[in-house]
């Protein structure tokens, strides 16, 4: 990314969610074989670098929570992020996909889906949700949306995310 934020990636506009309830096994397994079998976006080599060996990571309830937030100094109004409270979406709903080695999720459209999202979010607010918690089978759907209110001279959005692994006992 170059430091005005710009990114050879636009915004991602498909309704998803970056887990299935396999995430937790490939990541033990991922210890067990000592490589990833699964994209852990850096986490594979911290779980290794801490010591964690499958063993522990399988007698842990596994929960990943993302930090996401505006960094530009303007309101994001530019392609906000939008997330549908989980206990709207029911597991027959689920599609089950592999993207660039990664398993995740995409949901069935439903009316009755709730949708929320933070209008002109700015850089000193946060965003934390739970994307996968191996102790219940719910998922973070989330995407970003064309918000059609947005004026035309907005500034282009400038975002990021961190994601962390938690490790509790089960």
């Amino acid at each position: 990314r170059k430091p005005n934020g710009e990114t050879p990636f636009g915004p991602f506009m498909e309704v998803h969610s970056d887990f299935t309830d396999a995430y937790k096994s490939d990541l033990v397994r991922s210890l067990e074989l000592g490589r990833e079998v699964t994209p852990t976006f850096g986490i594979f080599g911290e779980l290794q670098a801490a010591g964690v060996t499958g063993a522990e990571l399988s007698a842990s309830r596994v929960m990943v929570v993302h930090a996401w937030r505006n960094v530009s100094e303007q309101p994001l109004r530019d392609f906000p992020l939008a997330l549908c409270d989980a206990r709207s979406v029911e597991e027959a709903e689920l599609i089950r996909e592999r993207v660039s080695g990664l398993e995740r999720y995409r949901a069935i459209h439903q009316d009755r889906h709730r949708w929320y999202w933070f209008p002109d979010m700015m850089k000193n607010e946060i965003l934390l949700f739970k994307g996968f918690d191996s102790s219940e089978r719910r998922y973070a759907f989330h995407s970003a949306f064309v918000h059609p209110d947005r004026p035309h001279n907005t500034a282009k959005r400038f975002s990021c995310e961190l994601r962390v692994l938690c490790l509790l006992e089960a």
